[in-house]
């Protein structure tokens, strides 16, 4: 979302401003996020993901607006660089994203053929001196499954009065019914109920136990003493005193 943020924002003294004009309802597009990953594939949400094509309008007009700020500043990546970080950069990292999402998703035991969607929480703005049509959405996606819901972190941009999809989370927060955070999938499953012990303190405790460890010595073989044998005694003399 930064990168789409950056290559859009010719103007980098944009300032933010909550939104109040009539925009398209954002719950929509995030049901229809929720209901496309039933299909468990990347492709199913194709359709949702934003594009080139859909950037590419916006960054020529406020590149031709913007020349002498541009020129004069040097940072702004040139047309073939933000095309790059658009259809490859940011597409890539979208469907490694999604494809973690639903793998991570099974594992942890998410049927996602039977998920429901449940709420969207979206903080909708907009950047000044941008053109009107352009909003951006930082939502939360709830859904159901059993008695859970899950939650995903997505981003979107409202491009010719459509939401486009430009960044998921492949993170899901989980909660009970009424709403207790439970835990978050990551790349394993950090369980809130279950107290958590900081690496520092394993590696350190590690390195104590292994030098209180008790020193063993080795014990000793006692040396055995010579005996003579009786066959030994008998073949001494005892000197002659005569």
């Amino acid at each position: 979302m930064k990168k789409i943020v950056f290559i859009i924002l010719i103007l980098s003294n944009c300032g933010v401003v909550f939104a109040q004009d009539c925009i398209p309802n954002p719950v929509y597009y995030s049901k229809s996020i929720i209901n496309r990953l039933r299909y468990k594939t990347k492709d199913s949400l194709a359709g949702n993901i934003l594009t080139w094509n859909d950037v590419a309008p916006i960054y020529d007009s406020l590149l031709a607006d913007s020349a002498k700020a541009i020129k004069k500043d040097g940072k702004v990546p040139s047309r073939a660089d933000a095309k790059n970080d658009i259809e490859i950069k940011l597409i890539k990292e979208l469907n490694t994203n999604i494809d973690s999402l639903l793998a991570r998703g099974q594992r942890f035991g998410i049927n996602w053929a039977q998920i429901s969607f449940k709420n969207d929480a979206s903080r909708i703005t907009k950047e000044k001196n941008l053109p009107a049509s352009l909003w951006f959405d930082d939502g939360k996606l709830q859904f159901s499954f059993g008695d859970s819901l899950y939650e995903l972190s997505c981003q979107a941009l409202l491009i010719n009065n459509e939401w486009k999809l430009a960044g998921i989370s492949s993170d899901i927060n989980v909660y009970d019914k009424n709403g207790t955070a439970l835990g978050v999938m990551y790349s394993s499953y950090e369980d809130f109920s279950k107290p958590t012990t900081d690496s520092t303190e394993m590696i350190m405790d590690s390195i104590m136990k292994s030098q209180s460890k008790p020193v063993v010595k080795k014990r000793k073989t006692p040396v055995r003493k010579k005996t003579t044998s009786s066959t030994t005694k008998q073949a001494i003399k005892k000197p002659d005193t005569n």
